[in-house]
C-alpha cells in the first residue's frame, strides 16, 4: 500500500508542477509579445530631448503637442511636435548612466537626428549667475577619479577599449558641430526672462547670459567640494 500512495503522491505533484510550468509559459509568451511589440523601431526622423527631472521638463512639455507615448527598455518616451518637428522627449532621471541608457534606448528605437541633454546644474565658475545658459561644446566626466590615497586623486579621461585590448582615452567629449551652429543661430533670435531678484541670492534681478561654447564637467556626484571645483575649473575651464 505505501508504494500506491508514493506513486499517487508522485502523479499529483507531477500533475501540480505540469499546470505551473504552462501557466509560466502562457504568461512569459504574453509578456514577450507585449515586448516585442513595444520595441519596434519608428522610421521618422525625431529630435530626441533628454531631461533628467520632470521639474526641468515643464518648460519643454509647456510648448509640446503630445501625440502618443512609448514605455520599453524602462524609460516613458514621449512622442509630438514643436514648432512643427518631430520630437521624442524622455525624462531619464539623474545621473550620467540614466541618461546614456536613455539616449542609447532612444537611439534603437527611433531615427534620431539629434540628442538634446537639457538640464540645470552648478556653476564652477563665479562670473556665472542663476538662469544663465550654457551650451556645451565640451563636456568632461568629472566623476572619472583614480585616487591614489583617501585625499590625492586625478581625473581619467574617457575612452574607447577595442576588441583586441587596446584603448584610446579623449579628455572631452565633443558636441555635434551643426548643433552647436544651430544654437548660435536660435541665440541670436532669442530674448531670455529675467531671473528674479528672489532666486539670484543678491536680491537684484538678473538679465541671463548665453555662453556658446562652455566647458561641462558632468558627475554623479555634488562637486561641492571647493578643492575639486577650483582644480577643475584650473584644468579644464569649466
Amino acid at each position: 500500500m505505501d508504494w500506491k500512495r508514493g506513486f499517487f503522491a508522485m502523479l499529483v505533484l507531477c500533475i501540480i508542477l505540469g499546470s505551473a510550468c504552462i501557466v509560466l509559459y502562457e504568461n512569459n509568451t504574453s509578456l514577450l509579445q507585449r515586448q516585442t511589440s513595444s520595441i519596434t523601431r519608428d522610421s521618422t526622423p525625431r529630435i530626441g530631448i533628454v531631461v533628467a527631472l520632470p521639474s526641468e521638463a515643464l518648460p519643454i512639455f509647456a510648448e509640446f503637442s503630445t501625440e502618443r507615448q512609448l514605455v520599453a527598455y524602462g524609460f516613458n518616451f514621449s512622442l509630438g511636435q514643436i514648432a512643427g518637428k518631430q520630437i521624442v522627449i524622455v525624462v531619464c532621471g539623474i545621473g550620467e548612466e540614466s541618461a546614456s541608457a536613455a539616449v542609447l534606448a532612444m537611439d534603437v528605437l527611433f531615427d534620431i537626428q539629434w540628442a538634446v541633454n537639457i538640464g540645470t546644474a552648478g556653476a564652477h565658475s563665479p562670473n556665472l549667475e542663476v538662469g544663465d545658459v550654457l551650451v556645451g561644446a565640451h563636456i568632461i566626466s568629472a566623476g572619472s577619479r583614480r585616487y591614489s590615497s583617501l585625499t590625492q586623486w586625478s581625473l581619467l579621461g574617457d575612452g574607447i577599449f577595442f576588441p583586441n585590448g587596446t584603448q584610446e582615452r579623449f579628455q572631452y567629449l565633443n558636441s555635434t558641430p551643426s548643433l552647436l551652429a544651430l544654437a548660435a543661430a536660435a541665440s541670436r533670435q532669442v530674448t531670455l526672462p529675467p531671473t528674479p531678484s528672489n532666486l539670484t541670492g543678491n536680491g537684484i534681478a538678473h538679465e541671463p547670459a548665453i555662453l556658446l561654447n562652455a566647458t561641462i564637467a558632468s558627475s554623479d556626484f555634488w562637486t561641492a567640494n571647493s578643492t575639486l571645483i577650483q582644480q577643475l575649473r584650473l584644468r579644464f575651464d569649466t
